[in-house]
């Protein structure tokens, strides 16, 4: 089909096009016929062009097209390639709800006005490289199947890929935004790349979801840059990014979902880090304190610690056995209720020691004082106590008596209660392991709030 047939179909209205494309879609079967009755070709100028609802049954040539005035593809299908590439869009260019079944370019278009691709469908690869969007732009709940490629596109007007679902690889690879930026809810399942964007106004990835690499080397945020409750399978990639205010990262969620996932592999990571994991998460960590994000920073400098484990802190050093041990503790310091449950699972654990010495048998719950009054139980748990807080003296005038009630007394003038000598070398670890698991918890305290 020519350039004039094209026109007069198109003049005919929706119905005859529609009519002449299932015609084209029923005879398939004739590759070479079909796809060229099915060429659309048009070359000339078009004028408030409305191609609602039409269907384009195969290649359709809109290169170097130029379409005055408002332009509407809305609900169009097209079920081969659509080539756009090098057209220009004076004015409104609507495309919402289409559906492009091919190949799909808009290499070095322009809009000069608004551009609408509200729920459009790209079931095949979508480019728009170096294409010029002037006016704003909206992908809100697009759906892009495979790859999508924005390379050295310029969106001078806002633009909004809410709620867009990238199921291939998304390039932005170059892009300058120059207006509003934003990417909210929406979700990367392949790789996402952004390197080297620029971000001139206000940037937000709240909510977003990537659930592949995150690649945000070298891109520029001039303005707010927010990733609020962002969503990372991988962790995300900040080398050399510069911001003039530092990014937002609250509530941001990094490999989460994989960390709850129990299986051989999740225990090998837990016992071996990535190298190249911790470099991204040390620039995160600068991005954080940078912004005085200091619990961000904290979860990022245990990310770091984690990725050099096993890697540049070797089995045979300290050092990865102090992470493992400040891990299981602590959480690297963040945690204010780990030290204080190991403290106190500890001082029942020495409890049962001191009780089990007692010369009475192993039922503690009907055990009687060897000398005194109470519970031998109780002085169990009073002797562990004093030696697990030995700055505090309530316990110190009754140590005697819990002895005694415990293991009996070797002489009345001058009373001298009877010790067991591993009750004596007991009092050592447990003091060190109780003052090592408050200082802990200290720590934690320190860090949550930030106290010089």
């Amino acid at each position: 089909m020519n350039v004039d047939e094209s026109l007069r179909l198109y003049k005919q209205g929706r119905e005859k096009w529609n009519e002449w494309a299932d015609s084209m879609l029923a005879c398939r079967e004739n590759s070479k016929a079909w796809k060229d009755a099915a060429r659309v070709a048009f070359g000339s100028p078009i004028i408030n062009a409305d191609f609602s609802g039409f269907i384009f049954p195969g290649h359709a040539p809109f290169y170097r097209v130029t379409f005055n005035g408002t332009t509407t593809f809305e609900g169009a299908t097209f079920e081969g390639a659509a080539g756009f590439e090098g057209a220009i869009f004076t004015d409104f260019a609507k495309f919402e709800e289409v559906t492009f079944k091919g190949d799909t370019t808009f290499e070095r278009a322009t809009f000069e006005g608004a551009a609408e691709f509200e729920r459009a469908t790209f079931t095949d690869f979508a480019k728009f490289e170096e294409a010029t969007f002037k006016g704003t732009t909206r992908f809100k709940e697009a759906t892009f199947e495979e790859n999508v490629w924005f390379w050295e596109t310029t969106f001078t007007g806002g633009t909004e890929f809410g709620a867009v679902t990238f199921k291939g690889t998304a390039t932005f690879g170059a892009v300058t935004f120059k207006g509003a930026a934003t990417f909210d809810e929406a979700t990367f399942e392949g790789a996402a790349t952004f390197r080297p964007s620029t971000f001139e106004k206000f940037t937000s990835f709240d909510g977003a979801k990537f659930r592949a690499r995150a690649d945000f080397r070298a891109v520029q945020g001039n303005s707010e840059f927010t990733m609020a409750n962002a969503e990372f399978m991988e962790v995300p990639d900040f080398h050399q990014a510069t911001f003039v205010e530092a990014p937002r990262l609250d509530n941001v969620n990094i490999e989460s979902q994989r960390s709850r996932n129990i299986s051989f592999t999740a225990i090998k990571s837990f016992f071996r880090g990535d190298l190249e994991k911790e470099g991204r998460w040390r620039a995160l960590k600068r991005l954080a304190a940078q912004g005085h994000d200091h619990a961000s920073e904290q979860l990022f400098f245990r990310g770091e610690l984690l990725a050099r484990r096993g890697v540049t802190d070797r089995y045979s050093h300290a050092s990865f056995w102090l992470g493992l041990f400040y891990q299981i503790f602590s959480d690297f310091g963040r945690s204010l209720i780990r030290p204080l449950l190991w403290w106190a699972v500890g001082v029942l654990v020495f409890a049962g020691i001191y009780l089990s010495h007692h010369p009475g048998g192993s039922e503690w719950f009907l055990l009687e004082c060897i000398e005194g009054t109470g519970k031998p139980w109780v002085s169990a748990l009073g002797l562990s106590l004093h030696r697990s807080l030995p700055a505090l003296s309530g316990f110190g005038d009754t140590l005697p008596q819990f002895h005694a009630c415990l293991y009996g007394v070797q002489s009345e003038n001058p009373f001298r209660p009877t010790i067991p000598d591993v009750v004596s070398f007991l009092s050592v670890p447990q003091v060190l392991f109780s003052a090592v698991m408050i200082f802990l918890f200290l720590l934690a305290v320190r860090n949550h709030f930030r106290i010089k």
